[in-house]
């Protein structure tokens, strides 16, 4: 989606945290030879016309105020509008998308890249460091078989930054995501 401003169309499922100032994406460095672009991470090949039309329509949805995923909550999402390489952010936004559904489903993959997303910057992604710590408990809490020291060592790094009552937040959206996920 363009547009002159950063959009928040999503907000964060708690809100004990704010999200990123749009002055922080807004701020993003200029692009350089040294920065990957589009067309050397994002084949045009991997970004079709559907995937285009999948990014739109869940776009819409959450602009609307509708959960894309039924029972679902949206994930945080922001306007790649003024990302520096917007066609990257589409693809890291549809790719997070997905990964947000299956995650829900107790992929320990997607589980693992929500995680990820959350606490570190991914394009078009609101950053939200408590979210990223709950997804680390859920981690932990379901005992993949593929879960290993690296969870571990993830949940202790992560969670153990957080003030305690941003502690006690992420525990409780761990709860949420965990009924939700047994449904």
């Amino acid at each position: 989606m363009r547009g002159p401003l950063i959009v928040l169309l999503a907000l964060p499922l708690l809100a004990c945290e704010a999200p990123a100032a749009p002055s922080a994406v807004a701020s993003s460095p200029e692009p350089t030879a040294a920065t990957a672009t589009a067309e050397t991470v994002v084949p045009p090949d991997m970004f079709t016309d559907a995937d285009l039309a999948e990014h739109s329509a869940a776009l819409a949805k959450v602009a609307d105020g509708k959960e894309i995923y039924s029972g679902l909550p949206n994930p945080p999402l922001v306007s790649c509008g003024l990302a520096a390489d917007e066609t990257l952010c589409r693809f890291e936004q549809l790719r997070f998308i997905r990964e947000w559904k299956e995650a829900y489903a107790g992929d320990y993959g997607a589980q693992r890249n929500v995680a990820y997303g959350l606490s570190r910057h991914t394009e078009g992604v609101v950053q939200n460091r408590v979210q990223g710590c709950a997804w680390r408990a859920v981690i932990l809490n379901a005992a993949h078989p593929e879960a290993d020291e690296g969870d571990v060592s993830n949940f202790e790094t992560e969670c153990s930054a957080l003030t305690p009552s941003a502690r006690t937040a992420a525990d409780a959206q761990a709860a949420r995501i965990v009924a939700t996920i047994a449904g």
